[in-house]
């Protein structure tokens, strides 16, 4: 068994983690951290949720260090200082930081003390620091080296919605010259619920913010680094984003949308992408009924796709410009990912 913690368990990554963590074979959750405790955490767990409502799984508090998940018990802590968490005492291995706190310089490292305790961490969220490597399922996980990187990122979830479809349509012959995209993202727990000085509201208000998902997709597909960049409009919904891709492609015969979409469509059933990437076939799309509850790291929407001929050729092929869709849903996709990471990851290094 793959013995897991999470730290920032009782965050909404945090606890849809720990969620999809119990669905795997393989994978043994023996502690939680969280600074409320097992008692909030228990209610937070056992609450339906404004956005999922109420999870499938059996929740029980068996005292103040302690819960039952599913007839399994587990450790909880409830430190803030991730150099204090006892992880080694109950066995884990790899850590699933998910707090949102210590995604900067390397903070998460602070999980791993010693060869006894923990010698995997992998951020929920985009990270920095030395020894960092980005890895998204489906697109870039067989660079994990268990002799090199033990400080792992699981990328941000636009990135995954970006990096998704372009990595299927160039394991296809298509190559992607360059790429300019948007994301209309909903709100999250960085954003104010009022204006306070040059931060803007997430209520009724949409705003226009900085987004690194385009320039990170060049760190997990190095063919096309430098070649990218975008923006995001942040708006006043609970859960369910979509990104627009625009980007510049070449290939030697003629692309139209319908083959574009057929590549996707099959990707979609491809188990070399693990199930990250789905179609969706629907006039009218709308995040709350198509795209919230959706697992996958990318939804594309076959009706929005567009291919236009570019009048220009590029070297011994044609020149396209691509339109895409992709919606995600920004909680369960990325918190789907991140545990079969995991399994990834402790299968490789044979925990």
């Amino acid at each position: 068994m793959i013995r897991v913690g999470v730290n920032g368990a009782a965050g909404r990554i945090g606890k849809f983690n720990t969620f999809e963590l119990f669905q795997l074979p393989g994978i043994e959750v023996v502690a939680l951290n969280d600074p409320v405790g097992a008692s909030k955490l228990v209610d937070n767990y056992r609450e339906v949720d404004s956005t999922h409502g109420k999870l499938d799984w059996e929740v029980n508090c068996k005292g103040d260090g302690e819960v039952e998940i599913n007839g399994r018990h587990v450790k909880v802590y409830s430190e803030k200082d991730p150099g204090k968490i006892p992880w080694e005492t109950q066995g884990a291995r790899i850590i699933a930081e998910c707090s949102g706190l210590l995604t900067k310089d390397g903070a998460a490292k602070a999980h791993l003390r010693d060869i006894k305790g923990p010698s995997r961490v992998i951020v929920s969220a985009p990270a920095t620091g030395k020894g960092l490597v980005t890895l998204i399922m489906g697109v870039n996980e067989g660079e994990f080296d268990p002799n090199k990187h033990e400080y792992i990122s699981n990328a941000s979830c636009t990135t995954k919605a970006l990096a998704m479809p372009i990595k299927v349509l160039m394991d296809n012959g298509i190559e992607v010259y360059a790429l300019l995209m948007d994301t209309v993202h909903a709100a999250t727990n960085t954003q104010r619920v009022l204006d306070f000085g040059e931060e803007s509201a997430t209520l009724d208000n949409i705003s226009l913010v900085k987004t690194g998902a385009a320039i990170a997709t060049g760190e997990v597909i190095r063919s096309i680094e430098g070649k990218m960049d975008g923006f995001a409009a942040r708006v006043p919904t609970s859960d369910g984003s979509f990104a627009n891709l625009y980007f510049v492609v070449g290939c030697e015969n003629e692309l139209s949308a319908i083959q574009v979409n057929g590549i996707l469509e099959s990707a979609a059933v491809d188990e070399k992408y693990f199930g990250r990437i789905a179609v969706i076939d629907a006039e009218n799309v709308s995040s709350k009924r198509h795209v919230v509850g959706r697992k996958e790291s990318s939804l594309v929407i076959s009706k929005r796709t567009r291919v236009l001929p570019l009048p220009f050729a590029l070297p011994g092929k044609k020149a396209y410009l691509v339109g895409l869709v992709s919606g995600y849903d920004n909680e369960r996709g990325p918190a789907k990912d991140l545990a079969l990471l995991t399994k990834h990851i402790g299968e490789r290094c044979h925990y």
